[in-house]
C-alpha cells in the first residue's frame, strides 16, 4: 500500500488525532499551567516534561494505534503477500516508515506546544532528545507489530489501557519525583531493563549538562537485547503462518 496513503487514513482515525496527538500536548500544557500557577515552575521541569508528553504519544501510537491498524489489515497484507511479490519484509519496511514519520510528527506537535507555552528552548540537546526518542519509537513499533500477530482486534480494545499502564510503569520517571522512596527505588531497578529509562536520563542529562556515555551504552544494549524477543516472534509466527 502506498505510504502516503496509509499516512492519510491514519489521520482520518479521530481515535489516533485524539489519543495521540492532542492528549500529550494537552498533558504537557496542563503540566505547565499547574506549575506556573503553584509558583514552582522551572525550565528543566519544562523539558522533562516535554520529553514525558512525547514519550507517552509516541507509545501510544507505536504500541495501541499501530497494533491495531496492523490487526485489521492483516487479511488483507497476507492475501497480497500470497497473491503478488510483496513480501512480509517490504510489508514490516513500509509499516516502520509510516510509523516514524507519524511519531516525527507528534513529536514536532508537542515540542511547538512546549516552544510557546513551557519556554523551552530550541537547541542541539532538544533535537539530540527527539533524535533519541524517534530510534526508541522504531524499537516500540517492532513490539507493536508483534502485538498485533497476538492479538485480535476484540482482545487490542479490551488490553489496550491496561497495556499503557503497564507500558508507563515503565517509561514514567518516578524517582525523579521522589528520589529517596524506597519503593520507587525498585521501580527504577525494573526500568533499567528496558531503554524507556536511558531515553529520559539521556535527554535530562542533555539538557543540564553531564556525561551521557554510560547511559548511552545502556540504552543500546536494553535496545538489542529486548528486541529479540518481538523479533524472533514476528519471524517464527509468519514463517509457520
Amino acid at each position: 500500500m502506498n505510504i502516503w496513503l496509509m499516512i492519510k487514513n491514519t489521520f482520518r482515525n479521530k481515535r489516533f488525532v485524539f489519543f495521540t496527538l492532542i492528549t500529550p500536548i494537552l498533558y504537557y500544557a496542563m503540566l505547565v499551567m499547574m506549575a506556573k500557577s503553584g509558583g514552582w515552575y522551572e525550565n528543566k521541569y519544562s523539558f522533562i516534561w516535554l520529553i514525558v508528553s512525547i514519550i507517552i504519544g509516541v507509545t501510544g501510537n507505536s504500541l495501541v494505534s499501530f497494533a491495531k491498524s496492523v490487526n485489521v489489515m492483516l487479511k488483507f497484507y497476507e492475501l497480497q503477500i500470497q497473491t503478488s511479490n510483496y513480501t512480509v519484509l517490504k510489508w514490516l519496511r513500509d509499516e516502520l516508515i509510516v510509523q516514524l514519520i507519524l511519531n516525527s510528527i507528534i513529536s514536532i506537535a508537542v515540542s511547538i506546544c512546549a516552544i510557546i507555552i513551557g519556554n523551552v528552548p530550541i537547541s542541539t540537546a532538544l533535537f539530540e532528545s527527539l533524535l533519541l526518542i524517534i530510534i526508541f519509537s522504531i524499537y516500540l513499533s517492532i513490539f507493536g507489530f508483534a502485538i498485533a500477530l497476538i492479538l485480535d482486534a476484540k482482545a487490542l480494545d479490551a488490553s489496550s489501557f491496561m497495556m499503557m499502564l503497564g507500558i508507563m510503569f515503565l517509561l514514567i520517571p518516578f524517582s525523579l519525583f521522589a528520589p529517596d522512596n524506597s519503593y520507587l527505588k525498585w521501580i527504577t531497578v525494573v526500568q533499567k531493563l528496558f531503554p524507556g529509562y536511558y531515553v529520559n536520563e539521556i535527554s535530562e542529562r542533555l539538557f543540564l549538562g553531564g556525561q551521557i556515555g554510560n547511559l548511552f551504552i545502556g540504552f543500546v544494549v536494553t535496545t538489542i537485547v529486548t528486541v529479540l524477543v518481538p523479533i524472533i516472534f514476528i519471524s517464527y509466527k509468519l514463517k509457520n503462518d
